[in-house]
Parts: C-alpha cells; structure tokens; sequence
C-alpha cells in the first residue's frame, strides 16, 4: 500500500478523553512527565530511550516560522510502512497529499498557541479502497525553554497489539 494523491484522508479532532490507544496514553505520561512548571518540555530532556516501544510510532518535527513550515527530523518504522515512504529530512508541503496541509499547519499553530498537546482520529483510505485507522498526539517541545520549536507525535494504528485498547471502528459502530 503506498498513500498518495488518489488517497484520501478523513480527520478529527478529539479531547483526550475520547482518545483510547494505549500508546497515545503511555506518551502522554511521558511528555507530561518532563514538562516543568506548565512549560513544554526541553527537547534536551526527551530521550528515545525512555519511550523504545513508542519509537517506530513516533515522529519528531521541527517548526520554522514566517512563514510557518514543518520539517520531518525522524519519522517512526512503522509510520513510514503505513504511509509507504520515509518522509524523514522533507517538509509537510512536499507531501503528495497537498490538500491536507492546510489544516495540519492548523493544527501545528493551534499546539504552538495553547502550548499544548493536540489529540485526534484519521483514517486514510488508499486507491484499492483499504483504509487504516488511527489515533494521533501532537505534543510540543522547545530547545531554548520559550519557544515552540519541536513536537513528539505519535500515531497508534488500529488493530495493532497492545497500541489499541479496543478497535476504533467497534467503537465507531457502537460495539
């Protein structure tokens, strides 16, 4: 499966409390563990060593302003399998799915503003009309202890072991 132009995406946005992957839990913990005084975490203070199981769901990202820009540092295993290409070292307008990068820009401004994690549900639907469903955490972080310069995201895949406590389409369907 390769995600792209004849893809589309479906997106929400949700409070944390309608979040159920486990994985978006266990990094939340973890991000709210190194934060100080309110303040998002240093980028100094996150260690890939502390969250190992996380590391293939997990994405780091620059943000560059005026004009505001994302930048892919490190992009998770598995999300790269999912998505069918390493999109590590590229920036979000080199994406083959253009039509979304308005809102994600949104979004990346909306975690720089408030300072705080953003949570949501996407599900991506391919050419052969598969769709993978997943739960998504936009969590910031800052090298210079002022400034919204990085976050931790994470994605957690439907039906994976472990990273799900219930399949998202049940809960959809009301089961």
């Amino acid at each position: 499966m390769h995600f792209n132009s004849e893809s589309t995406v479906t997106s929400v946005r949700l409070p944390i409390e309608q979040i159920q992957s486990a994985l978006i839990h266990e990094g939340l913990a973890y991000w709210r563990y190194l934060c100080r005084n309110g303040t998002p975490p240093l980028r100094a203070d996150f260690d890939p060593a502390d969250v190992r199981r996380l590391l293939p769901y997990t994405v780091l990202t620059e943000i560059h302003r005026d004009p505001l820009r994302v930048r892919y540092r490190l992009v998770g295993t598995r999300i790269c399998e999912v998505d069918g290409w390493d999109k590590t070292g590229h920036w979000i307008d080199e994406e083959p799915w253009q039509e979304h990068a308005e809102q994600w820009l949104k979004d990346y401004r909306t975690v720089i503003d408030t300072r705080g994690p953003l949570f949501g549900r996407d599900a991506l639907t391919y050419p052969d009309r598969s769709t993978v469903t997943f739960e998504w955490a936009v969590m910031p972080l800052s090298t210079d202890g002022r400034e919204v310069d990085m976050c931790f995201e994470l994605e957690a895949f439907e039906g994976e072991p472990g990273l799900v406590e219930r399949p998202l389409m049940a809960r959809a369907r009301g089961e």
